[in-house]
């Protein structure tokens, strides 16, 4: 487990200042979708894996 710096100087986590996200990545689908027909009528479901990251950043209050 990484140590936690704020917990050495005696302090506390508060409330969540604000949240953001970036670097997040996702299929993106077009063609058929963007023509407003219904992809999943016609789309097989096939085995397999799907990878999907994104970054996180939260910024707290110390207390």
């Amino acid at each position: 487990m990484p140590s936690c710096p704020y917990k050495a100087a005696g302090k506390q986590l508060g409330e969540v200042i604000a949240v953001s996200e970036t670097g997040a990545s996702a299929p993106i689908y077009y063609g058929a979708r963007s023509e407003g027909v219904d992809m999943a009528a016609g789309v097989a479901i096939e085995p397999g894996q799907l990878d999907i990251s994104a970054a996180v950043t939260v910024v707290f209050e110390l207390k």
